[in-house]
């Protein structure tokens, strides 16, 4: 079946298109949380550079959309001279990205946004596509990246490994049975499931310790103390960068509280934190997705981390998720969860002719060349 792509540039265009994206959302099996409208629209509205989003319509259907791929663009300065980059939108703040499709149309619709963005070159002066953090099967894939492999693109694939022996390109995920008992007996060993009990029971038998969930009226309060438990363990490796991400990822916490997809649940000594987790929520995939963690290093008397993992993966089945996704990196203590291993890929799309004379800096909007829709 053919395809038609529209580019869209601006906001006031997608959001007619919400109810569209949600459906298409819901039908896809292997969409994930960071490319739900709720989180997606938000981080299409705090880029600072241009943004693109593709729609792909069944032409012989032309009513609903039946595919989206939002990207980012930006220029990037290196020694062969500036070139111009079309990203995964949700990098690098989201641990996956892609597309969404509905299933019965996802071979024409995503070999047509290919299509699209080697006709959209000479418009968008694109040098490099960084599909970076993909969380897409094979059989997706291919259609997608054929049209690629021809004259004029060269494909190469990035590895995962941080410089500290953990591999981001491996996300640890937990697949939730229906009850916590079945939860215990089934998925972790002997001494993690001793330990999980003891820990939970001291917690909740003790008036020193205790674990609360934000609410409206301490969600800034305890955000704030995720965050300088975070930087202060992290801030000697992020080399300078800690405080932009405190700041990045504070408003992105706030906004996905608001939005109602955001658990934060806070273990306290004595009413002090001493151990915080931020964990998405994706209602419709059924998922809880741990983001970012924080503990204060001199609290010694119980992990704080690994009682809240706890806490939370009961808390998750209590209600009826599916998953619990660790996200990136394949560090050990996740499989202590009975974490199962879920790949991703970055896979860079260049353009054999590099250099990209003229161009002084990311174009506006309305510089793309592009026909509003």
């Amino acid at each position: 079946m053919a395809m038609r792509i529209e580019a869209i540039t601006t906001m006031h265009t997608l959001e007619r298109l919400r109810q569209a994206w949600d459906a298409v959302y819901d039908s896809d099996g292997e969409a994930q949380f960071f490319l739900s409208w709720p989180w997606m629209s938000n981080r299409l509205r705090s880029l600072s550079t241009p943004w693109i989003v593709l729609a792909a319509r069944a032409e012989a259907d032309p009513a609903p959309c039946v595919a989206f791929l939002p990207l980012s663009i930006r220029t990037l300065r290196n020694g062969d001279g500036p070139q111009r980059e079309l990203r995964t939108a949700g990098s690098p703040v989201a641990d996956y990205t892609g597309f969404i499709c509905r299933p019965e149309h996802e071979g024409p619709a995503l070999a047509a946004f290919a299509e699209a963005l080697r006709r959209l070159r000479q418009r968008l002066l694109w040098n490099r596509l960084n599909l970076a953090g993909l969380r897409t099967s094979e059989r997706r894939l291919q259609p997608f990246l054929s049209a690629f492999a021809r004259a004029g693109f060269e494909l190469t694939g990035r590895r995962g490994d941080n410089g500290d022996g953990v591999d981001n390109a491996v996300c640890p995920y937990v697949a939730l049975p229906g009850d916590w008992d079945g939860y215990l007996a089934a998925a972790v060993g002997a001494s993690t499931r001793q330990r999980i009990r003891r820990f939970l029971r001291r917690i909740e038998g003790s008036r020193e310790l205790s674990i609360t969930e934000a609410r409206p009226e301490t969600i800034e309060a305890d955000i704030e103390a995720l965050l300088r438990m975070w930087q202060t363990q992290w801030a000697e490796r992020k080399q300078g960068g800690a405080e932009r991400i405190r700041v990045q990822t504070s408003a992105m916490l706030m906004r996905c509280f608001e939005d109602g997809s955001l658990f934060l649940p806070t273990l306290r000594w004595n009413g002090t934190p001493v151990g915080a987790l931020a964990i998405l929520v994706d209602p419709v995939k059924r998922s809880y997705l741990f983001y970012i963690g924080g503990r204060d290093p001199s609290f010694t008397s119980l992990p704080p981390g690994f009682c809240l993992h706890a806490f939370a993966i009961r808390h998750a089945i209590e209600r009826g998720f599916a998953t619990y996704d660790f996200l990136r990196g394949d560090e050990p203590y996740k499989f202590l969860f009975g974490a199962q291993r879920h790949p991703i890929r970055t896979i860079i799309v260049r353009a054999r002719t590099e250099r990209m004379a003229g161009i002084a800096h990311a174009p506006s909007t309305a510089a793309l060349g592009l026909d509003p829709k």
